[in-house]
């Protein structure tokens, strides 16, 4: 900053306070520091802006301003007390520097809020982006991993009802990986129910032992009796074609 505002404080209560306590020291005193504080305010430090620069203590200020460190401390004290400073951990800092600032510096000023108001603003768009693209992705990771789920329960109920085939079929263990199989086991369960499928499989080596019994050793041929059954009316009558009524 090369310049900041020197506003009329003539009549400014805090300002008349500090003179009536230490006089015009009190006053050039602040207003030296004031310029300290505005001189180091660049477009590379904007994080120290309004802070009295670390390297300036009370001893290297005394004898720059050409009085004692203990009244420099007091009037320093008293222009917290009033406001016109504030400690912040020990640091000086002056709130209103940057509302006294200069043009270029105001500019400079603006642009930061502009920046950083946008810079939040992406932020919120990307955070708000980001949490729209995780729900999404815990919708969908949620719908996968439900009907992987349900598929690994559906395929493996078919298990116990492949295992019936047992007593028609010597290779039956065959059909557990027969995707085939599977499928026309699934077909028959999901359009006669599981129990009505459980209970013909249960009768099935009876049902083939008998005289010009269909050869049904597997799910597909199971299927194709029952479709050849619907299309006669259902009367098959060998295969239990009422058991699946």
């Amino acid at each position: 900053m090369k310049w900041f505002k020197h506003e009329n404080t003539f009549n400014n209560p805090k300002i008349e306070v500090l003179t009536e306590l230490w006089g015009i020291e009190g006053y050039g005193v602040y207003f030296s520091l004031l310029e300290l504080i505005a001189s180091h305010i660049e477009t590379d430090n904007q994080d120290a802006w309004g802070y009295m620069p670390e390297e300036y203590g009370s001893r290297y200020l005394a004898k720059k301003l050409h009085i004692a460190e203990d009244k420099l401390d007091n009037i320093i004290l008293e222009c917290i007390r009033l406001k016109l400073f504030e400690d912040h951990e020990g640091k000086i800092f002056c709130p209103k520097i940057l509302e006294r600032c200069d043009d270029y510096t105001q500019r400079l000023v603006k642009q930061s809020t502009t920046n950083s108001e946008q810079t939040t603003k992406k932020v919120e768009k990307s955070s708000s982006r980001i949490r729209t693209e995780e729900d999404k992705n815990k919708k969908e990771n949620k719908n996968i991993t439900t009907n992987v789920v349900a598929t690994a329960v559906a395929e493996t109920g078919l298990n116990p009802i492949i295992n019936l085939f047992k007593g028609v079929n010597p290779d039956f263990d065959t059909l557990f990986e027969n995707i085939t199989e599977r499928k026309a086991l699934q077909s028959l369960i999901d359009k006669y129910s599981r129990e009505k499928i459980q209970n013909l499989l249960q009768q099935l080596p009876e049902i083939v032992a008998k005289p010009y019994a269909p050869i049904i050793t597997k799910p597909k041929e199971l299927q194709s009796k029952k479709k050849t059954e619907e299309r006669s009316g259902g009367k098959g009558g060998r295969c239990g074609g009422a058991a699946c009524k």
